[in-house]
């Protein structure tokens, strides 16, 4: 079986992940349009061209797939409850339906 390396390669657009950089090049048109053409939004806008896709980019050097990982990471809780002993049963799970609910009772 064949494995494209198109398809296992990360997305990026102009270095960074494709939907972060669309993020960042959404808020300064919105930014240029929605503040007028004022010599500071405009001067703000290329800052956040330039200087937040220069920090998209680092983040993508070091992982390409960093914004999953992070939104992931604070999905997961911080402390996790143990488990008990490796050698013991495991608990049967409670039923998800009251016991009189079952069609087959």
């Amino acid at each position: 079986m064949r494995v494209y390396q198109s398809l296992i390669r990360p997305r990026l657009l102009w270095g960074a992940e494709w939907r972060l950089t669309f993020l960042n090049v959404m808020l300064c048109l919105i930014l240029i349009f929605g503040g007028g053409f004022k010599w500071w939004t405009v001067a703000l806008a290329v800052f956040l061209a330039t200087g937040g896709q220069w920090m998209l980019r680092a983040a993508a050097k070091r992982d390409p797939e960093w914004s999953n990982v992070y939104v992931r990471h604070l999905l997961e809780p911080a402390i996790r409850e143990p488990h008990g002993l490796a050698r013991s049963r495991p608990k049967k799970p409670k039923p998800i339906l009251p016991k009189t609910a079952r069609w087959w009772s």
